[in-house]
Parts: structure tokens; C-alpha cells; sequence
């Protein structure tokens, strides 16, 4: 499952559309289904879900699905046990060390660019 929040509702639909076809591109879509947006109390923002079934060939697809399209919630329907060979536990590993430092060099970023801003303010 993927939450989106965001307004208005219909860039949510159109947004959540373009996940489907970027997920059917590099795996197997068997089932999707998009819930109607809901408002948020107290907002002007919407929020709506995308239930997706994908097929993957290997645990470190499944693993850059993740990576890439954030969902908050998985569920494993099939195998009930899954053999990892290590050199996929590593590649998987790998990607998500890159990840984590991708992300680190973004926060740097943002924090010295608040700081500037700050200094500016004041």
C-alpha cells in the first residue's frame, strides 16, 4: 500500500496513475486499486491510498520497490519461505547504504541552507 496527501485530489489520482505505470514497468502489476480521496479534518489536503499487487523476480527487486516508491505498509503473499543467496542480501544492503548516504547529503544541505536563512532573518 502507498499514502499519498496532497491537493487537489485529482494531481493525487493522476500521481498515483503514473506510480502504477512506473512499478508495471520494471516488475509485474497483478492488481491495483486506487481509494477515492478523502479531506484531511482541518485541511485542504487529500489523502488516498493505492493498493498495488506486484510480482517480483527476486528479494532485491522487492527491496528497490521499496527504496523507490516508500509505501507504508507490505504484506508477502507468496512464498510462504523465501532462500536469500547472500550476494542479493548484499546488493540489497549496498543500495540502501547509498540511499541512507544520498539522503544524508540532503539533510546536510537543507540544514546549513536553514541556517543561512536564519542568519538573514535575524
Amino acid at each position: 500500500m502507498i499514502e499519498v496527501l496532497g491537493k487537489p485530489k485529482e494531481i493525487l489520482l493522476k500521481t498515483l496513475e503514473n506510480v502504477v505505470l512506473t512499478i508495471n514497468e520494471r516488475y509485474k502489476v497483478l492488481y491495483k486499486e486506487v481509494m477515492k480521496p478523502k479531506k484531511v479534518k482541518n485541511s485542504e489536503m487529500f489523502s488516498t491510498v493505492l493498493e498495488v499487487e506486484v510480482r517480483f523476480n527476486n528479494f532485491e527487486d522487492l527491496f528497490s520497490c521499496i527504496l523507490d516508491f516508500g509505501p507504508t505498509f507490505i504484506e508477502i503473499l507468496e512464498p510462504d519461505e523465501i532462500i536469500i543467496k547472500s550476494i542479493e542480501i548484499q546488493n540489497t544492503l549496498s543500495d540502501l547504504v547509498g540511499k541512507l548516504h544520498d539522503m544524508s547529503r540532503i539533510i546536510e544541505r537543507l540544514t546549513v541552507e536553514n541556517i543561512l536563512l536564519k542568519k538573514k532573518v535575524n
